[in-house]
């Protein structure tokens, strides 16, 4: 709901303008305009995420950074239609986002992405540091610090408080709450929206910018304190009857953190595919991996599709708390890669060994199990063959 109304605050404010005529404008006119243009650009993203981003995608797997490549072009077209019907860039990139999270490659694309995204929110930062001015005036000072307080506050009671009703735990409500008690960074991108249309001075910008930098601070850091505030808030009576919590810690609940594990199993041969049916017809939670989507199609378990050097892809698997690590792999440097990782995270590791030669190699990084399916297809070979006395044995 946070996205919606700030998507409908840069829709309104990116159809304003700074001049007085603007300001004085028809709000009908303003509405229809922005309205209007919203519309077909939200209704060109729903039919451009059912039908168009999903094929496209798929034909650009297998050629590598293709992916990549193909979902800026997206944004970038998307920014220049956004850019056509008269509305804000913000708008463009917001939507496309939306329309590629749609698809089944959203995990795969996230984490190509991720890196360029980081480089771009840094960028972001600095330039909004720019503009910000250190010579408040104590007055300016009073009303960042109550502003900051006021949306940390706030925010922290209402989210613990919503998150208690739905049932969750008291100290999960607290982390979360923790987390998000700042300033969404759509206001940073409203407000200089808002700047850059002259519908607000600098001093509000600059009183904006610093609530956000106060309060994306102490939330981070927050949340080392969040057994503190539990207590607090369970020594403040008010606070628990206002979120109807009672005094001790209900039994019911799971510890933090605790998880069902499953067994991950990465390549999607004929023989990844077998152990993959066998052990989900055994009730087991399984997770198959793979980098060719084709592969992981019409499997009875959870797919991601990625490469497992990207540790983000084993971190979506939920690698450090699995039950069991499964490679089918033929290619040595994959398979000592998993068992160092699995080594280091004390997860027990079951490697494919195309031949004995790369069993000590393996061994020295305490690989639990190994499948040999060359060497125990030549002793049932040899094992018939001497049956059928067709070799001396």
């Amino acid at each position: 709901m946070q996205d919606v109304a700030a998507l409908a605050a840069i829709t309104l404010v990116s159809s304003l303008g700074g001049s007085a005529e603007s300001l004085d404008a028809s709000m009908t006119t303003i509405l229809v305009t922005s309205v209007g243009g919203m519309g077909m650009l939200i209704g060109f993203t729903w039919i451009a995420s059912r039908y168009i981003v999903n094929p496209a995608l798929n034909w650009s797997l297998p050629i590598p950074g293709m992916m990549f490549i193909w979902s800026l072009g997206w944004c970038f077209l998307f920014v220049a239609i956004a850019h056509g019907f008269g509305l804000s860039h913000e708008i463009g990139a917001f939507l496309a986002g939306l329309s590629l999270a749609q698809s089944r490659f959203s995990s795969e694309l996230r984490r190509r992405v991720h890196p360029l995204m980081n480089f771009f929110v840094v960028i972001f930062f600095v330039v909004l540091g720019i503009g910000i001015k250190f010579n408040l005036s104590a007055t300016m000072w009073l009303q960042v610090f109550t502003l900051s307080a006021c949306v940390m506050l706030l925010k922290c009671l209402i989210i613990i408080g919503v998150l208690w009703k739905m049932g969750r735990r008291k100290e999960g409500s607290i982390l979360v709450g923790m987390h998000l008690a700042q300033i969404s960074e759509f206001s940073l991108i409203l407000i200089a929206l808002a700047g850059r249309k002259g519908l607000v001075t600098q001093e509000i910008q600059t009183m904006v910018a610093w609530t956000g930098i106060i309060t994306i601070a102490i939330s981070s850091y927050g949340v080392f304190f969040r057994k503190t505030i539990l207590h607090w808030i369970q020594n403040n009576h008010r606070l628990c009857e206002l979120f109807q919590w009672a005094e001790p810690e209900s039994k019911s609940h799971s510890p933090l953190g605790e998880t069902t594990k499953n067994i991950l199993v990465i390549g999607m041969n004929a023989m990844g595919r077998d152990i993959v049916k066998q052990l989900a017809s055994r009730g087991e939670m399984v997770t198959a991996i793979d980098s060719d989507p084709v592969k992981l199609k019409d499997l009875p378990c959870n797919t991601l599709h990625g490469n497992i050097h990207d540790w983000d892809l084993l971190d979506s698997a939920g690698f450090s708390k699995a039950k069991m690590v499964v490679s089918a792999l033929q290619i040595e440097e994959a398979n000592q890669l998993l068992a160092f990782r699995s080594h280091a995270a004390d997860i027990p590791c079951c490697v494919m060994a195309p031949d004995t030669l790369v069993m000590p190699a393996l061994l020295e990084l305490d690989v639990s199990y190994f499948m040999t399916p060359f060497a125990d297809g030549i002793k049932r070979q040899k094992a018939e063959l001497s049956k059928r006395g067709l070799l001396d044995k």
